[in-house]
């Protein structure tokens, strides 16, 4: 039992490196509560009034994330990806909830804006326009997402090129099948698709 602050810099987690955090704890026999949550991560920051860890076999979770200026390449990079084709910049709300133990459970709701999505042919050439597969300047995601030990449930709808995407599916075991259905999507708003101009 007992509270205070802490504070990480550079931290690693199974040697990924990422970023500093802080914030304020309150330990006692059944939770782990953490306010005041604020951690650099991929060129932006996370942030959180309010997480519970619960001490329970389970290790119950519960809280909502502020994500500001998050850079999903240089989340990729800090997670020793750094082949991942794929650029875009996040800002929005996330709740988690679920449990971590014995089998980790979550539930991820997010509502999320996305800019600048690019897809590369090759990462390690940048965003040069010869490199450049896909370019979508500007999305809205929101939905649910459902993380099992060996399963992820997807369904989420995301608001782009003055329509909206529905993604409704499962993977397992990292074989699966998900299902796409647009309405009313503009491919005149995309910027690139290859070398085809719109």
């Amino acid at each position: 039992s007992g509270s205070g602050q802490l504070k990480l810099t550079t931290f690693q987690i199974g040697g990924n490196q990422l970023g500093d955090l802080e914030t304020e704890y309150a330990l006692d026999p059944k939770d782990l509560k953490l306010s005041n949550l604020k951690a650099l991560f991929a060129s932006g920051q996370v942030r959180s009034s309010k997480v519970r860890v619960g001490l329970a076999s389970t290790y119950p979770i519960e809280t909502e994330l502020e994500v500001v200026g998050l850079e999903l390449n240089d989340m990729f990079r800090s997670l020793q990806s750094d082949s991942v084709p794929l650029h875009l910049g996040l800002d929005g709300r996330v709740k988690l909830s679920g449990t971590l133990s014995p089998k980790m459970n979550l539930s991820i709701e997010p509502q999320l804006k996305g800019k600048d999505l690019y897809v590369l042919n090759k990462a390690k050439l940048g965003k040069s326009q010869s490199n450049q597969i896909l370019f979508i300047p500007a999305m809205e995601v929101q939905g649910k997402v459902g993380v099992g030990p060996t399963t992820v449930e997807l369904n989420s709808h995301m608001n782009l090129l003055g329509g909206k995407l529905v993604l409704d599916g499962k993977i397992e075991n990292g074989d699966g099948r998900i299902q796409f259905t647009g309405k009313d999507i503009s491919l005149t708003q995309l910027r690139k698709i290859s070398d085809l101009s719109f």
